[in-house]
C-alpha cells in the first residue's frame, strides 16, 4: 500500500500540492500501522470493487474494523455506504479527511 502511495505521489495530478512526496510518505509511516499480509475476508461478506485494482484497499480495511480509506477513486468511493455498514469502516475523500492533532 504504501508502494501504491509513492507510486500516486510521482504522478502527475499529485504536483502543485502542499509538502514534498518523502514528507507526505514520512507523515504516512507515522500514522499507520504496517500489516504483513491482513486476515482473509470471507467471499460471502466480502465487498466488491468494480475495480480489481482496487481491492486490495478495500480488503484490508474491512479486515480492520474502524478503519480509514482516503481515495480519490470512484470505485473505491462507491462503496462508502456498504463499507460503513458492514464494518464501520470509513471511507473518504482526502478533502473530507483532517490529519489528528497533536498528542
Amino acid at each position: 500500500m504504501r508502494d501504491e502511495l509513492a507510486h500516486v505521489l510521482d504522478r502527475s495530478f499529485a504536483l502543485g500540492r502542499p509538502g514534498r512526496p518523502e514528507q507526505v510518505l514520512a507523515f504516512f509511516d507515522r500514522l499507520v500501522q504496517i500489516v504483513a499480509d491482513p486476515p482473509p475476508v470471507a467471499l460471502n461478506g466480502r465487498l466488491r470493487c468494480t475495480d480489481p485494482d482496487d481491492q486490495k484497499f478495500i480488503d484490508l480495511a474491512m479486515s480492520v474494523p474502524g478503519s480509514w480509506l482516503v481515495s480519490r477513486d470512484r470505485a473505491v468511493l462507491k462503496l462508502r455506504r456498504r463499507a460503513a455498514l458492514a464494518a464501520g469502516v470509513h471511507i473518504v475523500r482526502p478533502d473530507e479527511w483532517a490529519p489528528p492533532g497533536p498528542a
